[in-house]
């Protein structure tokens, strides 16, 4: 049987941006919920909820969005390339 991270490495490279992008989306808009609760000089714990899943989708992107023949990383590019930059195969 599989485990959970190899049913996650199984999934496509643009499957793995968009939970990404959802979990960036969802963590901005957790913090800035956050930001309007807070008073002058306490911090809602919204807020550290905010930066905790931002921090999540970070690691997720450093994981997961990367080339599936080679392993290198495509996290710093903006859109996904069609060819791989580092071994030059296609990327679906």
């Amino acid at each position: 049987m599989f485990s959970a991270k190899e049913k996650l490495e199984k999934l496509e490279l643009k499957t793995h941006v968009k939970i990404y992008s959802f979990i960036e989306i969802i963590g901005v808009i957790v913090f800035v919920i956050g930001t309007w609760c807070s008073e002058f000089e306490n911090v809602h714990p919204l807020v550290w909820i905010g930066i905790l899943i931002v921090a999540l989708g970070i690691i997720w992107c450093f994981s997961f969005v990367k080339c599936p023949y080679c392993g290198s990383g495509l996290y710093y590019m903006r859109h996904i390339p069609n060819h791989c930059p580092d071994c030059g195969k296609i990327l679906t």
